[in-house]
C-alpha cells in the first residue's frame, strides 16, 4: 500500500504523465523549443555583424554619391565628416 500512490500530490515528484507533458518534442517543437529548453530556428545575426551591414550600406550610399570616384580614404573622411563615424580606412577598404 506504501508504494501505490507513486509519489502522486507530493512537492517535488511530478506524476508520469505531467512528466511525459514537460518532456514531449511535440509540445516544444510548435514553440519554438526543444525539450531540454535550448531554443531553435533563427538567432538574430551577432553585434558586429549587425554593425558591419550597417557600414556597408552607408559605405555604398558614399560611394554612389560620388559617382563612384571615391575610394577608401575619401569615404573614411565623408564619413567621419558627417556621420561622426569611428572608422578606420582599412575597415572602409574592406
Amino acid at each position: 500500500m506504501r508504494g501505490s500512490l507513486r509519489g502522486h500530490g507530493r512537492p517535488g515528484i511530478r506524476s508520469p504523465a505531467a512528466a511525459r507533458r514537460l518532456q514531449s518534442p511535440s509540445r516544444c517543437s510548435h514553440q519554438g523549443q526543444v525539450a531540454g529548453g535550448i531554443r531553435i530556428g533563427r538567432r538574430p545575426p551577432p553585434l558586429r555583424q549587425a554593425a558591419e551591414a550597417r557600414l556597408a550600406t552607408r559605405i555604398r550610399a558614399v560611394h554612389q554619391e560620388s559617382d563612384g570616384t571615391y575610394g577608401a580614404p575619401r569615404i573614411t573622411v565623408e564619413l567621419r565628416e558627417t556621420n561622426g563615424e569611428a572608422v578606420n580606412h582599412e575597415r572602409v577598404a574592406r
